[in-house]
């Protein structure tokens, strides 16, 4: 039988007297199972497989606890539920087509550790409206890495880095490039600064929070929410 609901996969697993760590999701692990709605990927996985996720059409939610290090070629495939992706420091390369045809994302959160992103690694994510890149140094992509991705979004990056991506090839393509500081992130066009991860409060600042000619002020009516979602 395929999965379907939501999957957590252990650190660890018993068969017979022995315990297995799990360190990778393989091959094709869950390829096509379009009941599967949500994974909980532990810390002990290093490596999630080519086509791991491949046409998981109604999966929404995908933790990624800190471990992994490599994502595989079309890993996440027309996962065309998921709606957005935090990626957990450490994260090296992101393969080719990795999250080709997501076209519900609406938010990329890549880790400063990644240092390459293959061809057509967020290809048709029209839906799209942020990236986040904590990288300082743009990781190495493709011509077609963002191929149909609207390039006007806001693209954010280190403080300090903004010219690296504008001067980088394909990066360069973003017109709309926001130095923003480590603890600070956008929602529903308002920039919140994390002041307290433990009891998971924020507060509301300056919009980029560099004053970066890049950076758009305030206009209109700004509704400010008793709470907020960013990532997972």
């Amino acid at each position: 039988d395929e999965y379907t609901g939501e999957v957590v996969i252990p650190e660890s697993v018993v068969y017979g007297d022995i315990t297995y760590s799990v360190t990778a999701i393989g091959k094709s692990a869950f390829k096509g199972c379009t009941g599967l709605t949500s994974v909980v990927i532990p810390g002990s996985v290093t490596a999630i497989g080519g086509v791991a996720f491949e046409g998981c059409t109604a999966l929404a939610n995908v933790t990624i606890e800190r471990g992994v290090t490599e994502i595989g070629d079309y890993a996440f495939y027309n996962c065309t539920a998921l709606t957005s992706v935090t990626l957990p420091e450490g994260v090296a390369t992101i393969g080719n087509s990795a999250f080709r045809g997501c076209f519900a994302l609406t938010l990329v959160d890549i880790p400063g550790s990644t240092t390459s992103i293959g061809d057509y690694a967020f290809s048709y994510c029209t839906g799209l409206t942020q990236m986040r890149v904590h990288a300082t140094t743009p990781p190495t992509v493709k011509s077609n890495t963002f191929f149909q991705v609207d390039k006007s979004i806001p693209l954010y990056v280190p403080v300090g880095s903004s010219g690296s991506y504008r001067n980088t090839s394909y990066w360069n393509h973003f017109t709309n490039i926001i130095e923003i500081e480590e603890n600070v992130f956008v929602a529903e066009g308002i920039c919140y600064k994390i002041i307290d991860e433990e009891n998971e409060t924020v507060e509301v600042t300056y919009k980029g929070s560099t004053y970066d000619e890049y950076a758009d002020e305030y206009t209109g009516e700004v509704v400010i929410p008793e709470s907020v979602v960013y990532g997972d």
